[in-house]
């Protein structure tokens, strides 16, 4: 018999725990002395650790909530190749996503993978789309660019331009 769905879930949960418990160990290898960045090497991937931890408690929270339902069942109308195209989609997105970057920059294309990931999810509402990938655009801009000085991915040519005037707007 496989594993229920809370199993798995909770399974997968602890997994991401595990990794966030073994990322924020490596952070104690950086240099925490960095002169024009308050917070040291270190700051940003704990930023980012911090966050995938909230969501691996936020799925074992929402799997003990729900633990005595039964799951949903898939719908019948999805065939086995429609399940395979998302399933390669999923997985090819965030591929070209991380080869787009270093030519067009992180700033102009994290909006357009937001949206487009999501669309491959499964999410339809286009208002929706718009508004999360904007939320998301703005969340990485104040982090990253505000609050973290980090150096992000600036592109090439043109777009090099198009992202240092949006970085130093931002600032």
């Amino acid at each position: 018999m496989p594993p229920s769905r809370s199993c798995k879930d909770s399974i997968e949960a602890a997994g991401w725990l595990a990794f966030a418990a073994l990322a924020y160990a490596a952070t104690f290898r950086y240099d925490p002395e960095i002169s024009y960045f308050r917070f040291g090497a270190f700051g940003w991937p704990r930023a980012v650790i911090a966050l995938l931890v909230i969501s691996a408690v936020g799925l074992l929270v929402s799997n003990w909530m729900y633990r005595g339902r039964a799951a949903p069942a898939d719908s019948e109308a999805q065939t086995s190749a429609d399940q395979r195209g998302r399933r390669a989609l999923t997985f090819l997105v965030p591929v070209l996503f991380g080869g787009a970057i270093h030519y067009v920059g992180l700033l102009l294309t994290a909006p357009l993978f937001v949206l487009v990931y999501c669309r491959v999810l499964g999410y339809r509402n286009w208002a929706r789309l718009v508004a999360t990938s904007l939320l998301m655009w703005g969340f990485i801009a104040l982090v990253f660019v505000k609050f973290l000085n980090a150096h992000l991915p600036m592109g090439q040519g043109a777009l090099y331009t198009i992202n240092a005037l949006l970085i130093e707007a931002l600032r």
